[in-house]
């Protein structure tokens, strides 16, 4: 057989396939070229095979080519991490053979992508902790909620027949208000579980969010300005779940700028095949947005955590619920902070079609 003609069937061969000659890649097929994140196979002819193995894993497939050129026949070398040109990491199961191409001995890899269905898995016990999480919340919620109608009830009406106290029954009164925003919140969170996703505009939802707020901002003179591309910045999630994620964000942003300040809101397609949308704020103290960089000395990042603000007062479950609907549709969500120098909170979700990039 000519080589044009086993080079064809290789090519089209569903699992990736790729020969090594001294460490170098001589023949790449399309599925393998897709795997490596490359545009066409020709990229990838003449690159070392340093370049795309991972350290740790590139010393057990060196013994085990080695092996394989001792003579012991076909070989399967077992799961090994790879990098894509994009810079993202997959986990590929490999075999290897000797075979003979172009007329000289070369090693001849079958490499088969596990990364989908370890993502797969991910998802699903992502969803199943969601689920539980959720139904605990809703339990606590309504066990505190049935008691506390109750009880703003009674004060209520206390209230109205007995002016003389009028003034604590004003405090149970708002206090009573206080724990049932924290019930909803966490009404909120039962709220967020798994929904069969649409293809939302996630830059559109931003703008909605920003136009909710902007009565609250007006009054404590605080400068929302919106950055959104013309094209749309399409994800998959679900429009209720994603437009109260940003209203928390924004919320909470407001609540640290209580006599004025800027807040940036930001959406846009990557180019990994994600969405990005930013929110910062001056800070207490600050005199312009602070940027979504990377965190400097002195910042943290806590993802997932009922936040604290500078004063290191609680602000409640709205991030938590926030992070926890995020995770829903494959994202994550960063929050980055430094005294005086403003917050920043980073959403990054999956394009619409990619959740196999998780």
């Amino acid at each position: 057989m000519t080589e044009q003609r086993y080079h064809r069937p290789m090519d089209l061969a569903p699992h990736g396939i790729a020969v090594v000659r001294g460490r170098r890649l001589v023949f790449v097929n399309s599925a393998a070229a897709r795997m490596l994140g490359a545009r066409k196979p020709a990229e990838l002819v003449g690159a070392s095979i340093r370049r795309w193995v991972q350290p740790r894993d590139l010393r057990k497939m060196l013994q085990q080519v080695c092996a394989l050129r001792a003579g012991e026949g076909a070989v399967q070398l077992g799961a090994v991490r790879i990098v894509r040109q994009d810079g993202t990491v997959a986990e590929v199961e490999l075999a290897g053979t000797i075979m003979r191409f172009q007329r000289q001995p070369a090693v001849c890899l079958i490499l088969r992508d596990v990364s989908r269905p370890v993502a797969a898995d991910l998802l699903l016990h992502r969803r199943d902790a969601s689920v539980m999480v959720a139904e605990i919340a809703a339990g606590i919620a309504h066990e505190i909620r049935n008691p506390l109608t109750a009880v703003r009830g009674f004060a209520q009406y206390l209230h109205e027949i007995n002016p003389q106290y009028a003034r604590y029954y004003r405090l149970m009164l708002d206090e009573s208000d206080k724990i049932n925003h924290t019930v909803s919140e966490l009404l909120a969170l039962a709220a967020a579980v798994p929904h069969w996703a649409e293809v939302v505009d996630i830059a559109e939802v931003a703008a909605a969010a920003v136009a909710d707020v902007q009565p609250v901002a007006a009054r404590q003179q605080v400068a929302v300005q919106l950055t959104s591309p013309a094209q749309p910045v399409a994800v998959d999630g679900n429009w209720a779940h994603l437009h109260q994620v940003i209203l928390n964000v924004l919320h909470n942003a407001l609540d640290a700028l209580p006599e004025g300040g800027r807040i940036a809101v930001s959406a846009a397609a990557s180019a990994d095949g994600f969405a990005l949308v930013e929110v910062s704020d001056s800070g207490p103290g600050g005199d312009s947005a602070s940027p979504c960089g990377d965190a400097a000395e002195g910042e943290t990042s806590e993802m997932g955590v009922p936040w604290l603000n500078a004063t290191d007062q609680p602000r409640g479950f709205g991030l938590l619920v926030s992070f926890h609907m995020v995770q829903l549709y494959g994202g994550t969500m960063q929050i980055r902070t430094q005294l005086h120098r403003g917050t920043c909170v980073r959403i990054r979700l999956p394009a619409a079609g990619q959740w196999d990039r998780i």
